[in-house]
This record gives structure tokens, sequence and C-alpha cells, in this order.
């Protein structure tokens, strides 16, 4: 005779409450703070992991703020060099040599263009900005 679908479920319920009572009574017996001291661990990794997670967002974030303010300074001292006169432009190849620093595509543009030459100020042009208040 055949055993139906609901007698072996009924049957694989009972074993798995039977093993898990064993594990118990074992846990229990022989190393009664296991499953403490397990739970504990298994916590203390948990909050381990979402500290660094939330460490390493923070770390991203100042990262982000630091490229951003690297940028402008990046931009201001092109900007500087561009329409600074030639003097300076020495000055600056000099300190960027010195420092043993690779300038920018547009700081090298600036560093290389002669001043007196260039109305423009090195590709950089003054516009009139007007208000259309009509």
């Amino acid at each position: 005779m055949a055993i139906t679908v609901k007698e072996k479920e009924h049957w694989k319920n009972r074993i798995a409450e039977k093993i898990e009572r064993r594990i118990e009574k074992l846990v229990a017996t022989q190393q009664p703070a296991y499953l403490g001291e397990t739970g504990r661990k298994a916590r203390e990794a948990a909050i381990g992991i979402l500290n660094l997670a939330d460490t390493l967002a923070r770390k991203n974030e100042v990262d982000e703020k630091i490229a951003q303010l690297k940028e402008q300074e990046e931009l201001l001292d092109t900007i500087w060099l561009a329409t600074s006169p030639t003097q300076v432009r020495e000055l600056g190849r000099s300190v960027t040599t010195l420092l043993d620093e690779t300038p920018t595509a547009p700081q090298e543009v600036a560093l290389k263009t002669d001043p007196a030459s260039d109305d423009r100020q090195c590709g950089l042009r003054v516009v009139e900005v007007t208000s259309n208040s009509d």
C-alpha cells in the first residue's frame, strides 16, 4: 500500500521536529552557552558589516567632495594662469616642474600662450552680458 502525500508531509514534519529537539538537547547538555554565543557573534558580525557599509558610504561622499574641491581649485589655477602676465606664467611653469606635477590640458594651453600675442587670453573670451528687461 502506497503512502499518500498528506502522510509524507506529516512524517517529514515529525522527523524535522525530532531532529530539532535532539539538537536542542545536545546543545543544552554539552554546550549550554553555544546558541547564545553563536547569536551574539552573528549580531556582532552583522553590526560590523552594517558599520562598514555606512563607513564606506561616508567615505565615498567625502571622496566626491574632495574631487569637486580639487576640480574647482584646478579651474581657479587655470583662470589665474590664463589671465596673468608672462612673469606669473613662468612662475607657474617653474612651480609645476619643481613639484613634479602635470598641468591639466587647459593649464598647458594657458602656460604655452603668450599673453601679448593672444588678445583672447588663451582661448578664454570675455563676453559682455546684457540684461533684456523689456
